[in-house]
Formats: structure tokens, sequence, C-alpha cells
């Protein structure tokens, strides 16, 4: 390989490319000159036949790039040909655009066909909108890939000069050649964009005709017989074509029987295969000869909507939903039709490769001319049914700008007529009662205020009417939630007797409803019906101090699922209603708020005992939240290690721990007291230590004197 063949290339190529992506915000970079192109191109074509002629081997993959170069830059010149075209195509667009309607169409009244033939226009310049605004994001895409490319290649470039490599000529011919691309796509862009402005002004041409057309059409009996007169003559020979199908078939119905007489089975299958072929067009020309009639019933209903005196606005409407309903079917019957090809085009092909092999039967070549006539039949009903769907879209639109010029008032009653088929909408039936979207709203609705009057009636009960028949918060709590829920059953089967639902119809509900429960909500379940125990038995209630493990706490709500709890902390603990029935829970005031406590105190051996007790006894009686009945005790309980150790046993009535708390520490601060002032000591934990030795022990003193350090033995 020899780069000096690559200077005049290279020269070329960077007259067309530039050097880096445009950053943004940069000025746009100005298109090449096509001459400065067709140089380029020119250079890259000498040196492509240079290779050729050239005595040592050529490189193959100079002679791709070289190759793939010249294609590009041919591609560059086409588009900017293309581009002159363009601005040719712009100012006769742009003329156009200013000229009168009647230049191109004459003077008014118009014509059914004038109007049809506008009516194309319109909607050939919107589709070739549609179609130019997907090449320009197509054209974008592709210049962000050259792009991206770009900056590959220049990355692969900046690399093998760090590696120190010194053949860098393919490398850079590719950088050249993805420059040369890069310019391409944006001729591309360019030109895209530029046709998709011509195209801007040509639809606002197309536009204009068609407004102006409508505005000055008259219809005249002619235009009836002009409409209708097509569909004669094809009605016409499409009979011609059934009545000679209809004889091939009945020819080959007698065939199948001769052969059948004759025990000729391969005759069988070709009259079989014949019957099958003209029953499929008998058919299908009679589907084709019944859309004629759909045909003409849209060119009558177009030439009404079109013509004089206007249709009313109700009839109008109906014809609208009529054609968008048949709109519909003609759309699952060209469906229908698309797969039926698609599957005899997939067994033509399976059944030619077959036939293609040497010893292949005569049969499959006759299987296979079927299939392509039955797909032959099919392809002539689909472009039957797409001049139908295009007839009804047509007839669509012109029916929509009809009915959406409407007055406010019949707007209103179209939306209260479509709202009444919405409230009798039936959704569904259970036995001979149909269930409709009214009824279900009306259920729902005497539901909801259903539920908001029985949770009020709830907590009035438990507020105000229970607690005056002398239940505590805990009953009240417990009635009150029981009769929601009951009261709950109760509206909802009222709420559907009201609306005529029979409670059959949830029946299916309720069996989905009951596998879920059985195998998806076991817990749930488990706990709901936990909810249910402890609302009926009481273990707990409201208020009610419990210990849960090590959490002590007041009960505050109990739900058919949970129980909440809250803490003296003020900390709440959501707990599982089965937790309260499968684990140990300490009620502390269950039946009543009366607890015993026992307050432990040891003194000093040599203490008065006596005295003790009595101080004891004192503390007791003064404090006035210890309750007289059950009478305190003090008991002298043992002789500890340490201490001499004394009990007090007494009632107190608490509604939470820290009241249980509270007591005790007053207590303690009270017995603190009277022992100070008797000079009783309370007991402190010793020990006795006992020095055995065999010998005198050795003390010595270290301390500091005025002047130094002393010592002493």
């Amino acid at each position: 390989m020899h780069p000096p063949r690559l200077i005049p290339i290279l020269v070329a190529v960077l007259l067309v490319a530039p050097t880096s992506r445009a950053q943004e915000g940069d000025p746009p970079v100005a298109p090449p000159s096509l001459e400065a192109v067709e140089a380029a191109q020119a250079a890259a074509a000498a040196e492509l036949g240079a290779l050729g002629a050239a005595d040592e081997p050529a490189s193959a993959e100079l002679r791709e790039l070289l190759t793939r170069l010249d294609h590009t830059l041919g591609q560059h010149l086409t588009e900017l040909r293309r581009a002159e075209e363009l601005e040719l195509d712009r100012e006769q667009a742009e003329s156009a655009l200013s000229e009168p309607p009647t230049a191109a169409l004459g003077e008014p009244p118009y014509r059914l066909a004038t109007y049809d033939e506008a009516q194309n226009g319109l909607e050939r310049a919107r589709n070739e909108r549609a179609r130019l605004e997907r090449a320009v994001a197509s054209a974008q895409t592709s210049l962000e890939t050259a792009h991206s490319e770009l900056e590959a290649l220049e990355r692969e470039r900046r690399r093998a000069k760090e590696a120190g490599l010194t053949d860098l000529g393919p490398v850079e011919l590719r950088i050249r050649i993805a420059k040369a691309l890069l310019e391409l796509r944006r001729s591309e862009l360019t030109n895209a964009t530029g046709a998709q402005q011509i195209q801007a002004n040509r639809l606002a041409r197309a536009e204009a005709i068609d407004a102006w057309v409508t505005r000055h059409l008259e219809l005249g009996p002619d235009d009836e017989r002009e409409a209708l007169a097509p569909y004669d003559r094809e009605e016409a020979t499409l009979r011609r074509r059934l009545a000679r199908a209809e004889l091939d078939l009945q020819e080959a119905k007698a065939g199948w029987t001769a052969a059948q007489g004759r025990g000729d089975d391969a005759g069988l299958a070709a009259q079989r295969a014949r019957i099958v072929l003209h029953q499929k067009e008998v058919a299908l020309l009679g589907e084709t000869i019944d859309r004629l009639a759909t045909n003409r019933r849209i060119a009558g209903r177009r030439l009404a909507v079109l013509g004089a005196p206007p249709v009313e606005r109700s009839e109008l409407r109906s014809w609208l939903e009529e054609e968008r309903n048949g709109l519909a079917e003609l759309d699952r019957d060209r469906n229908l039709d698309l797969a039926e090809i698609t599957t005899l085009e997939q067994e033509l092909q399976e059944v030619a490769r077959r036939a293609a092999t040497p010893d292949a039967p005569l049969a499959l070549s006759q299987r296979a001319q079927t299939l392509q006539t039955q797909a032959e039949l099919h392809r002539r009903n689909l472009e039957s049914l797409d001049r139908t769907r295009f007839l009804a879209q047509r007839l669509i639109g012109e029916l929509e700008r009809s009915v959406g010029g409407v007055s406010l008032r019949d707007r209103l009653a179209g939306a209260a007529e479509r709202a009444r088929g919405v409230w009798t909408y039936e959704l569904f039936q259970s036995g001979d009662r149909p269930i409709t979207v009214g009824k279900l709203v009306i259920a729902l609705s005497l539901i909801l205020v259903g539920l908001l009057l029985d949770r009020w009636l709830a907590r009035l009960s438990e507020q105000k009417i229970l607690p005056r028949f002398g239940f505590d918060a805990g009953a009240s709590h417990a009635f009150a939630a029981l009769g929601f829920y009951a009261l709950l059953v109760v509206i909802f089967l009222i709420s559907l007797r009201m609306v005529n639902i029979p409670i059959g119809a949830f029946a299916l509900l309720g069996g989905a409803l009951a596998i879920g429960l059985g195998f998806g909500s076991q817990n749930v379940v488990n706990n709901f019906i936990s909810g249910i125990i402890l609302l009926a038995e009481r273990p707990i209630k409201i208020g009610d101090l419990v210990q849960v493990e090590d959490t002590y706490g007041n009960v505050e709500r109990i739900g058919l699922r949970s129980t909440r709890i809250r803490t003296g902390d003020n900390i709440h603990f959501i707990l599982p209603n089965s937790t309260f029935l499968e684990n140990r829970v300490i009620n502390w005031t269950h039946n009543n708020p009366k607890v015993r406590i026992r307050l432990d105190v040891g003194v000093v051996y040599g203490s008065p005992t006596r005295m003790v007790e009595e101080l004891l006894r004192k503390t007791l009686s003064e404090h006035p939240r210890v309750l007289p009945d059950p009478t305190p005790i003090v008991l002298f309980t043992e002789f500890g290690d340490n201490s001499l150790n004394f009990q007090a046993r007494f009632w107190v009535s608490i509604r939470s721990l820290m009241d249980r708390l509270r007591v005790e520490s007053e207590l303690r601060f009270r017995i603190d007291d009277l022992f100070r002032e008797a000079g009783i000591v309370i007991a402190f934990p010793q020990r006795d230590v006992h020095l055995d030795a065999a010998a005198p022990l050795e003390i010595r003193l270290v301390g500091k004197s005025n002047g130094g350090a002393a010592a002493a033995e």
C-alpha cells in the first residue's frame, strides 16, 4: 500500500467534509458546491483506476473504500441536483398559492365530479405531508448516526497515533468517507425539510380549493345518475362473472361425480380442488355484489348531505353512527382477507418448493396453481373492500363536518341521549334481570350514603347513647363496632333490593372472593375473625392497660383487623388481632382498675424492726392513692445477706403504667424521709474481708512534708 497515492483523494474530500461535528449554537455549515463534489468524485475515480493499472497487487481494502467513497459522492451529487429542482418547485408552489381557485377550476358553480376531484387532491396532499414528516424524522436520525460514526472513527485514529502506528491510510480514508457521508446526510435533511415546506404550500392550496368548491357546490339530477352509473356497470360485470363461476362449479361437481364412479383417486382430488376454488370464487363475488349496495347507499347519502334541502341533524347523527359501525365491520373483513392471503402465500411457497424437486408429483403443481388463483381472488376482494372503505371514510368526514355545526341545544340533546344510552347500558344479567350502569350507580350511591349514616350512628351510640345506659368506654366501643358492621351488611342488601339487583348476581364474585380468601388471605381472615371474637368476648377493651411481651400500653382502638395500643411514651403499636388470642397477653385492668403492688425495702442489721413496720404502715396510710380496702400489709420477709428485708403489699387503682410508677416513686420518697428522721439506715451491699497471714504485715505510709517527701515505716 502506498499512502502518497491517497493525497489527491484526501485533498478533494477535504473540500466537501467538515472536520468535526458542529457544536450547538455555531453558524450552520455551508453546503459544498456542485463543482467541488464533482471534482472530488473525479479524483476518487482516478485513484480507483490507478489502483487497477498498478503492477503490484492492489489492496482489496483500499479498493473497497474508494468504491464506497465514489458511491457516496455520487449520491451527494444527486441530492445537490435535487435541491436545485426543489427550489423551482418552491417557486411554483408559492406562485400557485397566490392564484385564485378559479384559475384551476373555472367559474362556479361546480358539480360532484369537481368536488370529488378537490377532495382527492386534498387527501393526496395530506398523505404526502405525513410521508414527508416521516422522511424528515428519518433524515434527522441518519444525520445523528453519521455524526456518531465520524466521532468513533476519529477516536480510532487518535488511539492508533498514540500506539505509534505509521500506516494510517485506511483509517484516514474511512474518516473522509464518514465526512462525505455526513455531508450527504445533511443534504438529504435539507432537501427533506425543503420538500416539507413546499408540501405545506401545496396543502394550503388544496385546502383553499376544497373550501372554495364546497361553498360553490350545486348538485342536480345528473349528479345522482353519474354517481350511481359506475356501480350499475360494475354490478353487470360481476354478475356475468358470477354466472360463469357457478357454471364452472356445476361442471366441477359433475366431474367429481364421474371420477367417483370410475374410482379415479387422482381425478377426485383434482375435481375436489376445482370445487373448492369455484366455491370460494362464487362466495367472494357474492360479497362484492352485496358490497355494491353499500356503495350505492353511501353515494346516496353523500348527495343528500351535500345537496339541498339539508337533512335533519338527528338523522345525520344516526347516519354517522351507522357508517362508523359499517366502517368497523369493513375493517374486520379486510383483516380477515389479509390473514387469508398471508396463509395462502405461505402455503404456496411451501408447495412451490416441493414442486420444484425432480420427482415431484403433478398434483403439487395443480395445488400451487389453485392456491395462486385463490390468493388472486382474495386480492380482488380486498381491492373492492378498500374502495368501499374509502367511500365510507369520505362520507364519515362529510357527516362529521355537518354534525359539527349543530347548535348548543342540539349538542345538549345529543349528549343527553348518549348519557341515557350509557345509563341504560346492560353490563350483564342475572336470571332474567338486566344489570345496567344506572342500577349499579344508584346502588353504589345508596351504599355510600348508608355508610356515612352508619358511621354517624355508630359514633353517636358510642359517645352518647350507650354511656347513658351504664356502658363503659370499652363496652360502648365494642357494641358500636358490631352494630356498625351489621348495619353495613343490611344497608348493602337493602341497596341492592331497592334497585332490583338480585344478590345472586354476585354469586360469581363471592365464589372468586372465597377462593381468594382461602388461598391468599389466610392471615387477613384470621385477624378478621379474631377481631370479632375480641369485640364479642372482650378479653381486652378500650382503655385497658395491657402488656404484650415487654410492651406496656393502653388500648385505644379495636378494629376488625388490628388493635391500636398507645404506650406511656405516646408510641402507637398496631398489633394484629390474632396476637391477643394466640400469644400470652397480660391485662392489668381487665375486670377493674385495682392492682396490688409490692414494694421492697431493706434496713441494716440492728435497726428496730417494729419501728420499721410502723413507719411503713404510716407511709401507706398517708398516701391518697393507696386503697384502705383491702388493708395494706407489711411483712418482715427475711434476714438477708446485707439487710433486714421488709415488703409492703397494697392496692391502688390505675389506668396506665405511669400511674403505678408514680405511686411507687412517691412512696419511696416518703419512706426515705421517715427513715432519715428516725435514724434508720437503708441497707446497701457490704462485704467483710478477712486476712490470714503467718507473719505481721508490713505497713508503709508515704506522704509529703513541708520540705519535701517524707516516709515512715
